[in-house]
């Protein structure tokens, strides 16, 4: 059960964003779930850290504790995952906790509700087409994830090759999305010539989700709405 105080839920859903009900499922998961009660202990403090607003190297020093008094590799993941969220929302706040956030193992899973700065989504066209590279699961439910680009390559890459080492990774089921979106619905934008050239979005605020074929080379010729 997800055993934390109130206090905790209403700063890991208002503050950091975090998706109460994945978090919920991921203890409760037969993996970890007799641990759940020390997991739920250690958000708890770590939730406690942040309110105190205390050094975010106070949480390594906890996360060390807890690694050294554990020994089970499925409650290392969760921990270690956990931890790291929270240093990086400490050190940096919600922009650093959602950019640096990692979609593999245990790490939470983070939903953006509100725009989040700094960004550059004035530089933005009123409209534009976007891009994701993910599991077919995605679309046959038509429920999208919030990260999308505005470039067709590096879409590619997060469908064939970025998750490419994950154990439940099947390049068979691998696909790549485009969507027409609108600027004023953007949360985050991130164009920078370093970056994976970011979109962030209101999923309920896509519409005509179409495929892109594996192949194509651009949107113009490839693209099949539905």
């Amino acid at each position: 059960m997800l055993n934390i105080s109130k206090e905790s839920i209403k700063i890991l859903s208002d503050n950091m964003c975090i998706d109460i009900n994945h978090l919920q499922e991921k203890i409760e998961s037969p993996e970890i779930v007799q641990y759940s009660s020390l997991v739920c202990e250690a958000i708890d403090s770590l939730c406690e850290f942040v309110i105190t607003e205390e050094d975010p190297c106070r949480i390594r020093w906890f996360y060390t504790e807890l690694i050294n008094a554990e020994e089970d590799e499925d409650l290392y993941g969760v921990l270690d995952n956990l931890c790291m969220a929270f240093f990086r929302y400490a050190k940096g706040g919600l922009n650093a906790l959602y950019v640096n956030q990692e979609n593999e193992a245990w790490f939470p899973k983070i939903i953006l509700t509100q725009v989040l700065y700094p960004n550059d989504i004035g530089s933005l066209q009123d409209n534009f087409l976007i891009y994701r590279g993910c599991n077919i699961s995605e679309f046959n439910s038509r429920c999208y994830g919030q990260s999308w680009t505005t470039k067709i390559d590096i879409a590619r890459s997060f469908a064939y090759n970025h998750y490419s080492s994950q154990d439940w990774f099947s390049e068979n089921d691998r696909i790549i999305l485009v969507a027409n979106y609108a600027r004023k619905n953007v949360l985050y934008s991130d164009q920078t010539d370093y970056g994976e050239f970011e979109i962030v979005v209101h999923s309920g605020k896509l519409e005509n989700v179409g495929l892109l074929g594996k192949e194509c080379e651009s949107a113009q010729n490839s693209v099949s709405f539905k």
